[in-house]
């Protein structure tokens, strides 16, 4: 007989609540949650940092992947050679999407200065609130383009939110493009979460010229060349990367963490 417990609604309910737990004011936040609907703003219990989220979109995904499944955290490996450069970060955020990983990393770490990218109008927006609202003391400068291997224009389409990428669908919106390798001066975190656009970046000649000391490499299957996972984990070998593997999925996407050896080995 199948638990009562593994219900979808109360899955669903369980989730919700530790969910909530995470906020100063987990009751608001589960009713809200529940509804389904509306921006609110929240301080996140372990960091003290206040999000602004809306409910009944990705972002609470996004929280999730931040602060309930901690999806954002860097293999040993990476988070040695992090501490290893020994002065506060500077972070580009591709696919920054509204914030959390921007937002986490520098409730984590030492973060002197972050860049981050997202193209749509509408996450652009979220973005730029809570980077306001949650990192008021720190550098940052919002991208509103795709990232890309030139500037320019691209069309971008396929979903909203989260899931939408280069040439995904019809209809897609005209977004600004910006040329990833002309932001990486003085860079010591890369962070790539594109929705296959990754893989542009990856066959790109500089690429394999990469001297950012540490990349978390989010791979996707649409537009991979063979596997996703091998295909992430040989982009980085062939730049010269030691690499560690954060999580793999079946349908394709994961997270691989490359780290430079001479970062690396001097923790």
């Amino acid at each position: 007989m199948r638990s009562p417990l593994k219900h979808p609604w109360i899955e669903a309910a369980v989730a919700r609540a530790l969910r909530a737990r995470l906020t100063s004011t987990p009751v608001r936040f589960f009713v809200r949650d529940t509804q389904g609907r509306g921006v609110h703003g929240y301080t996140v219990r372990q960091t003290g940092r206040r999000l602004l989220l809306e409910h009944g979109t990705p972002d609470i995904a996004a929280f999730d992947q931040a602060y309930y499944s901690r999806q954002f955290e860097p293999t040993p490996e990476a988070a040695a050679a992090l501490r290893a450069i020994g002065r506060p970060l500077a972070a580009l955020d591709l696919g920054a999407n509204v914030g959390m990983f921007s937002v986490w990393l520098a409730s984590t770490f030492p973060v002197a200065r972050l860049t981050a990218v997202e193209p749509l109008p509408r996450n652009v927006a979220a973005l730029r609130a809570n980077l306001a609202s949650a990192l008021p003391e720190l550098e940052t400068e919002v991208l509103a383009a795709a990232a890309s291997t030139a500037d320019g224009e691209l069309s971008f389409g396929g979903g909203d939110f989260t899931t939408g990428r280069i040439g995904g669908g019809d209809g897609g919106l005209v977004v600004a493009a910006r040329d990833v390798f002309g932001l990486l001066d003085g860079v010591d975190l890369l962070k790539i979460d594109i929705e296959g656009a990754e893989w542009d970046l990856a066959a790109d000649p500089r690429f394999a010229q990469l001297t950012v000391p540490v990349v978390m490499f989010e791979h996707h299957p649409h537009g991979a060349p063979g596997d996703p996972a091998q295909a992430a984990e040989d982009a980085l070998v062939g730049a010269g990367y030691a690499v560690s593997r954060a999580e793999a999925h079946p349908d394709g996407t994961g997270v691989v963490w490359g780290v430079r050896p001479a970062v690396g080995g001097s923790g």
